[in-house]
């Protein structure tokens, strides 16, 4: 499958990401600021050895 567009939060993206997209249209959106209830990513527990991200809620996540 060809891909000619990718439409994504730039929270999660990064420029390794985007240099992998090459010559692809990227619609990235800026984050908007909120109301100051966001949750730093300091909070978040990230265990790269297992691929498991952790809130701080103690909710996790796995790839």
């Amino acid at each position: 499958m060809k891909v000619d567009q990718v439409i994504g939060g730039t929270a999660y993206g990064s420029a390794q990401v985007r240099k992998k997209l090459g010559d692809r249209e990227a619609i990235a959106p800026t984050v908007k600021g909120g109301r100051g209830r966001g949750v730093p990513k300091h909070e978040f527990e990230i265990d790269l050895d297992n691929d498991t991200v952790t809130c701080p809620e103690g909710q996790t996540t796995e790839r």
